[in-house]
């Protein structure tokens, strides 16, 4: 993904620069070092609760993280505490690698403790790393070890025992070159029809610059038997993130839409649009314009607008344009959306743009059916393929 790499400019700056401002007049503001020695770093500002968290996930990293309201009613994205001149080198560090706003600055963490939302996880995990684990979970016992102990290029096995008999394994082929990253295992209830039963989350890295996560889902489906769901492949090492987003008690699978990835531009140049999913049985089903996480796409957009806060070049290059456009779609905010794409996208762009202008075989267009194109129009296409637009559109 592009990384933040320079400061923040333009009215959403202006806007963003006041807001701070507010903050300060309602009590959030910098203030000399408590007693204690200690301060918090207000990272951002935002008028709702769901922008403000958009915002926070960029930086959950730090410690401490979490979004607060203020007097004023505004929501303010906070980490720390730390020591005072910890927290002056931190604060210093950010804005010169331009990784926050130039205005973020140290308050008084007395005054910061009422949170509205801070990072969580909804289910316990534990790591594979090398000596053979045994993991019991909900009467199942995991056990996880090389597939042959004296092979150095063996993959990992995981299998599932209920009552001495064996219900599902797994041979995780993906991680036989990546000895030194952890196998991940998770146990969180997911399925809202079986909403008291947890399943169980494996997740491997198959190394390489940029990929990737395989994901493994193993559900309870009758006494003594599991089903495995593919949860796919994707970008970076983590695979999913879980959170119940609309409440219900169970816990969505948000990750990134990998299908804008070198779609529009190189890898670095590339952003993705969230992606949310169900687990429903044995099936993983979008929530897209699901109603009850319309909330978690405010965030999204919250997230992707605050890089370009941060980087306002990122308007004028098509891989960012494209992810927020799909973001904004998912909104119900496409047309405006797409009115700003079209005044601001690079034309200069030497990227491989093209269209199919047939039926694809296998998900791919056959070489004299494919045309060039311009970037709106590979973007609209793309759009449409992968239900972003409705048909017809």
């Amino acid at each position: 993904m592009t990384s933040l790499r320079t400061p923040i400019a333009g009215c959403r700056a202006l806007a963003l620069a006041l807001t701070l401002a507010a903050l300060a007049l309602a009590g959030l503001g910098p203030t000399t070092a408590r007693a204690s020695g200690e301060r918090a770093l207000v990272l951002a500002s935002r008028p709702s609760a769901d922008e403000a968290i958009g915002v926070a996930g960029l930086y959950t990293w730090l410690d401490g993280l979490r979004v607060v309201r203020a007097r004023n009613g505004a929501y303010a994205v906070v980490a720390g505490p730390l020591a005072s001149g910890e927290a002056d080198a931190l604060r210093a560090r950010l804005v010169a690698e331009g990784a926050i706003p130039p205005d973020a600055f140290l308050g008084d963490p007395g005054r910061l403790a009422d949170a509205v939302w801070a990072p969580s996880d909804p289910g316990e995990a534990v790591a594979f790393v090398g000596e053979p684990l045994v993991w019991e979970v909900d009467g199942v016992e995991l056990r996880v070890a090389y597939a042959d102990a004296d092979d150095e290029f063996a993959p990992p096995l995981v299998e599932g025992f209920a009552n001495g008999t064996r219900v599902f394994s797994a041979l995780l082929e993906e991680a036989a070159f990546s000895r030194l990253v952890p196998v991940r295992l998770r146990a969180l209830a997911l399925d809202p029809q079986r909403p008291r039963e947890r399943q169980i989350v494996v997740t491997t890295f198959s190394g390489g610059a940029h990929c990737c996560a395989q994901v493994r889902i193993f559900a309870r489906i009758g006494p003594g038997a599991f089903a495995e769901i593919d949860g796919g492949m994707l970008d970076g090492d983590e695979g999913f993130l879980f959170e119940d987003l609309d409440g219900g008690g169970t816990a969505e699978l948000t990750s990134g839409d990998q299908s804008f990835l070198y779609a529009f531009g190189p890898y670095v140049t590339s952003f993705m649009p969230l992606r949310v999913e169900r687990l429903v049985g044995t099936r993983l089903v979008d929530l897209r314009g699901d109603a009850s996480v319309r909330h978690a796409f405010v965030r999204d957009r919250a997230r992707l607008e605050h890089v370009a806060d941060l980087h306002p070049e990122l308007w004028n290059e098509n891989g960012f344009l494209a992810a927020w456009v799909a973001t904004m779609a998912n909104l119900g905010a496409f047309d405006e959306a797409w009115e700003r794409m079209l005044r601001s996208y690079d034309r200069t762009s030497d990227w491989p743009f093209a269209i199919c202008e047939g039926e694809r075989v296998d998900g791919l267009c056959p070489e004299a059916l494919e045309r060039p194109a311009r970037f709106p129009e590979a973007l609209e296409e793309h759009l449409r393929e992968t239900g972003y637009l409705p048909a017809g559109r």
